[in-house]
């Protein structure tokens, strides 16, 4: 079981291997029924759909990072941090820029139960 003072060094983890759009290792961070909502993508349930967005969304914006300059416990087993994420689309060449502000729930075996990500507006 994690403990509550390990979540935010579980959710920095998931930003460094999602900066290295690193799948495999993606995927164990995940519980097999975790759902992912996000302002901008959409609904997914399951490990299976959130890896395959995350792999289409990777494929459009080959060079996407994310900045987070701090994470903070929320309620019970959430970490939130507020992101800043660039890229390029990959068929345009438009470089983005969004921010928001995403939180991550926790099982207590320590894995990603849920992912909520807003966009600011």
């Amino acid at each position: 079981m994690a403990e509550a003072k390990d979540l935010p060094a579980l959710a920095r983890q998931y930003v460094e291997l999602s900066n290295r759009h690193d799948l495999e290792a993606i995927a164990e961070l995940f519980e097999p029924d975790a759902i992912y909502r996000s302002s901008s993508v959409g609904v997914f349930e399951g490990r299976p759909a959130i890896l395959e967005m995350m792999r289409g969304f990777f494929a459009k914006f080959p060079d996407v990072r994310w900045e987070v300059a701090e994470y903070r416990d929320g309620e019970d087993t959430n970490v939130i941090f507020a992101f800043a994420l660039t890229a390029t689309e990959a068929s345009t060449g438009d470089a983005v820029l969004r921010q928001g502000v995403e939180t991550l729930a926790f099982s207590p075996a320590g894995l990603i139960r849920e992912v909520d990500v807003q966009a600011a507006a």
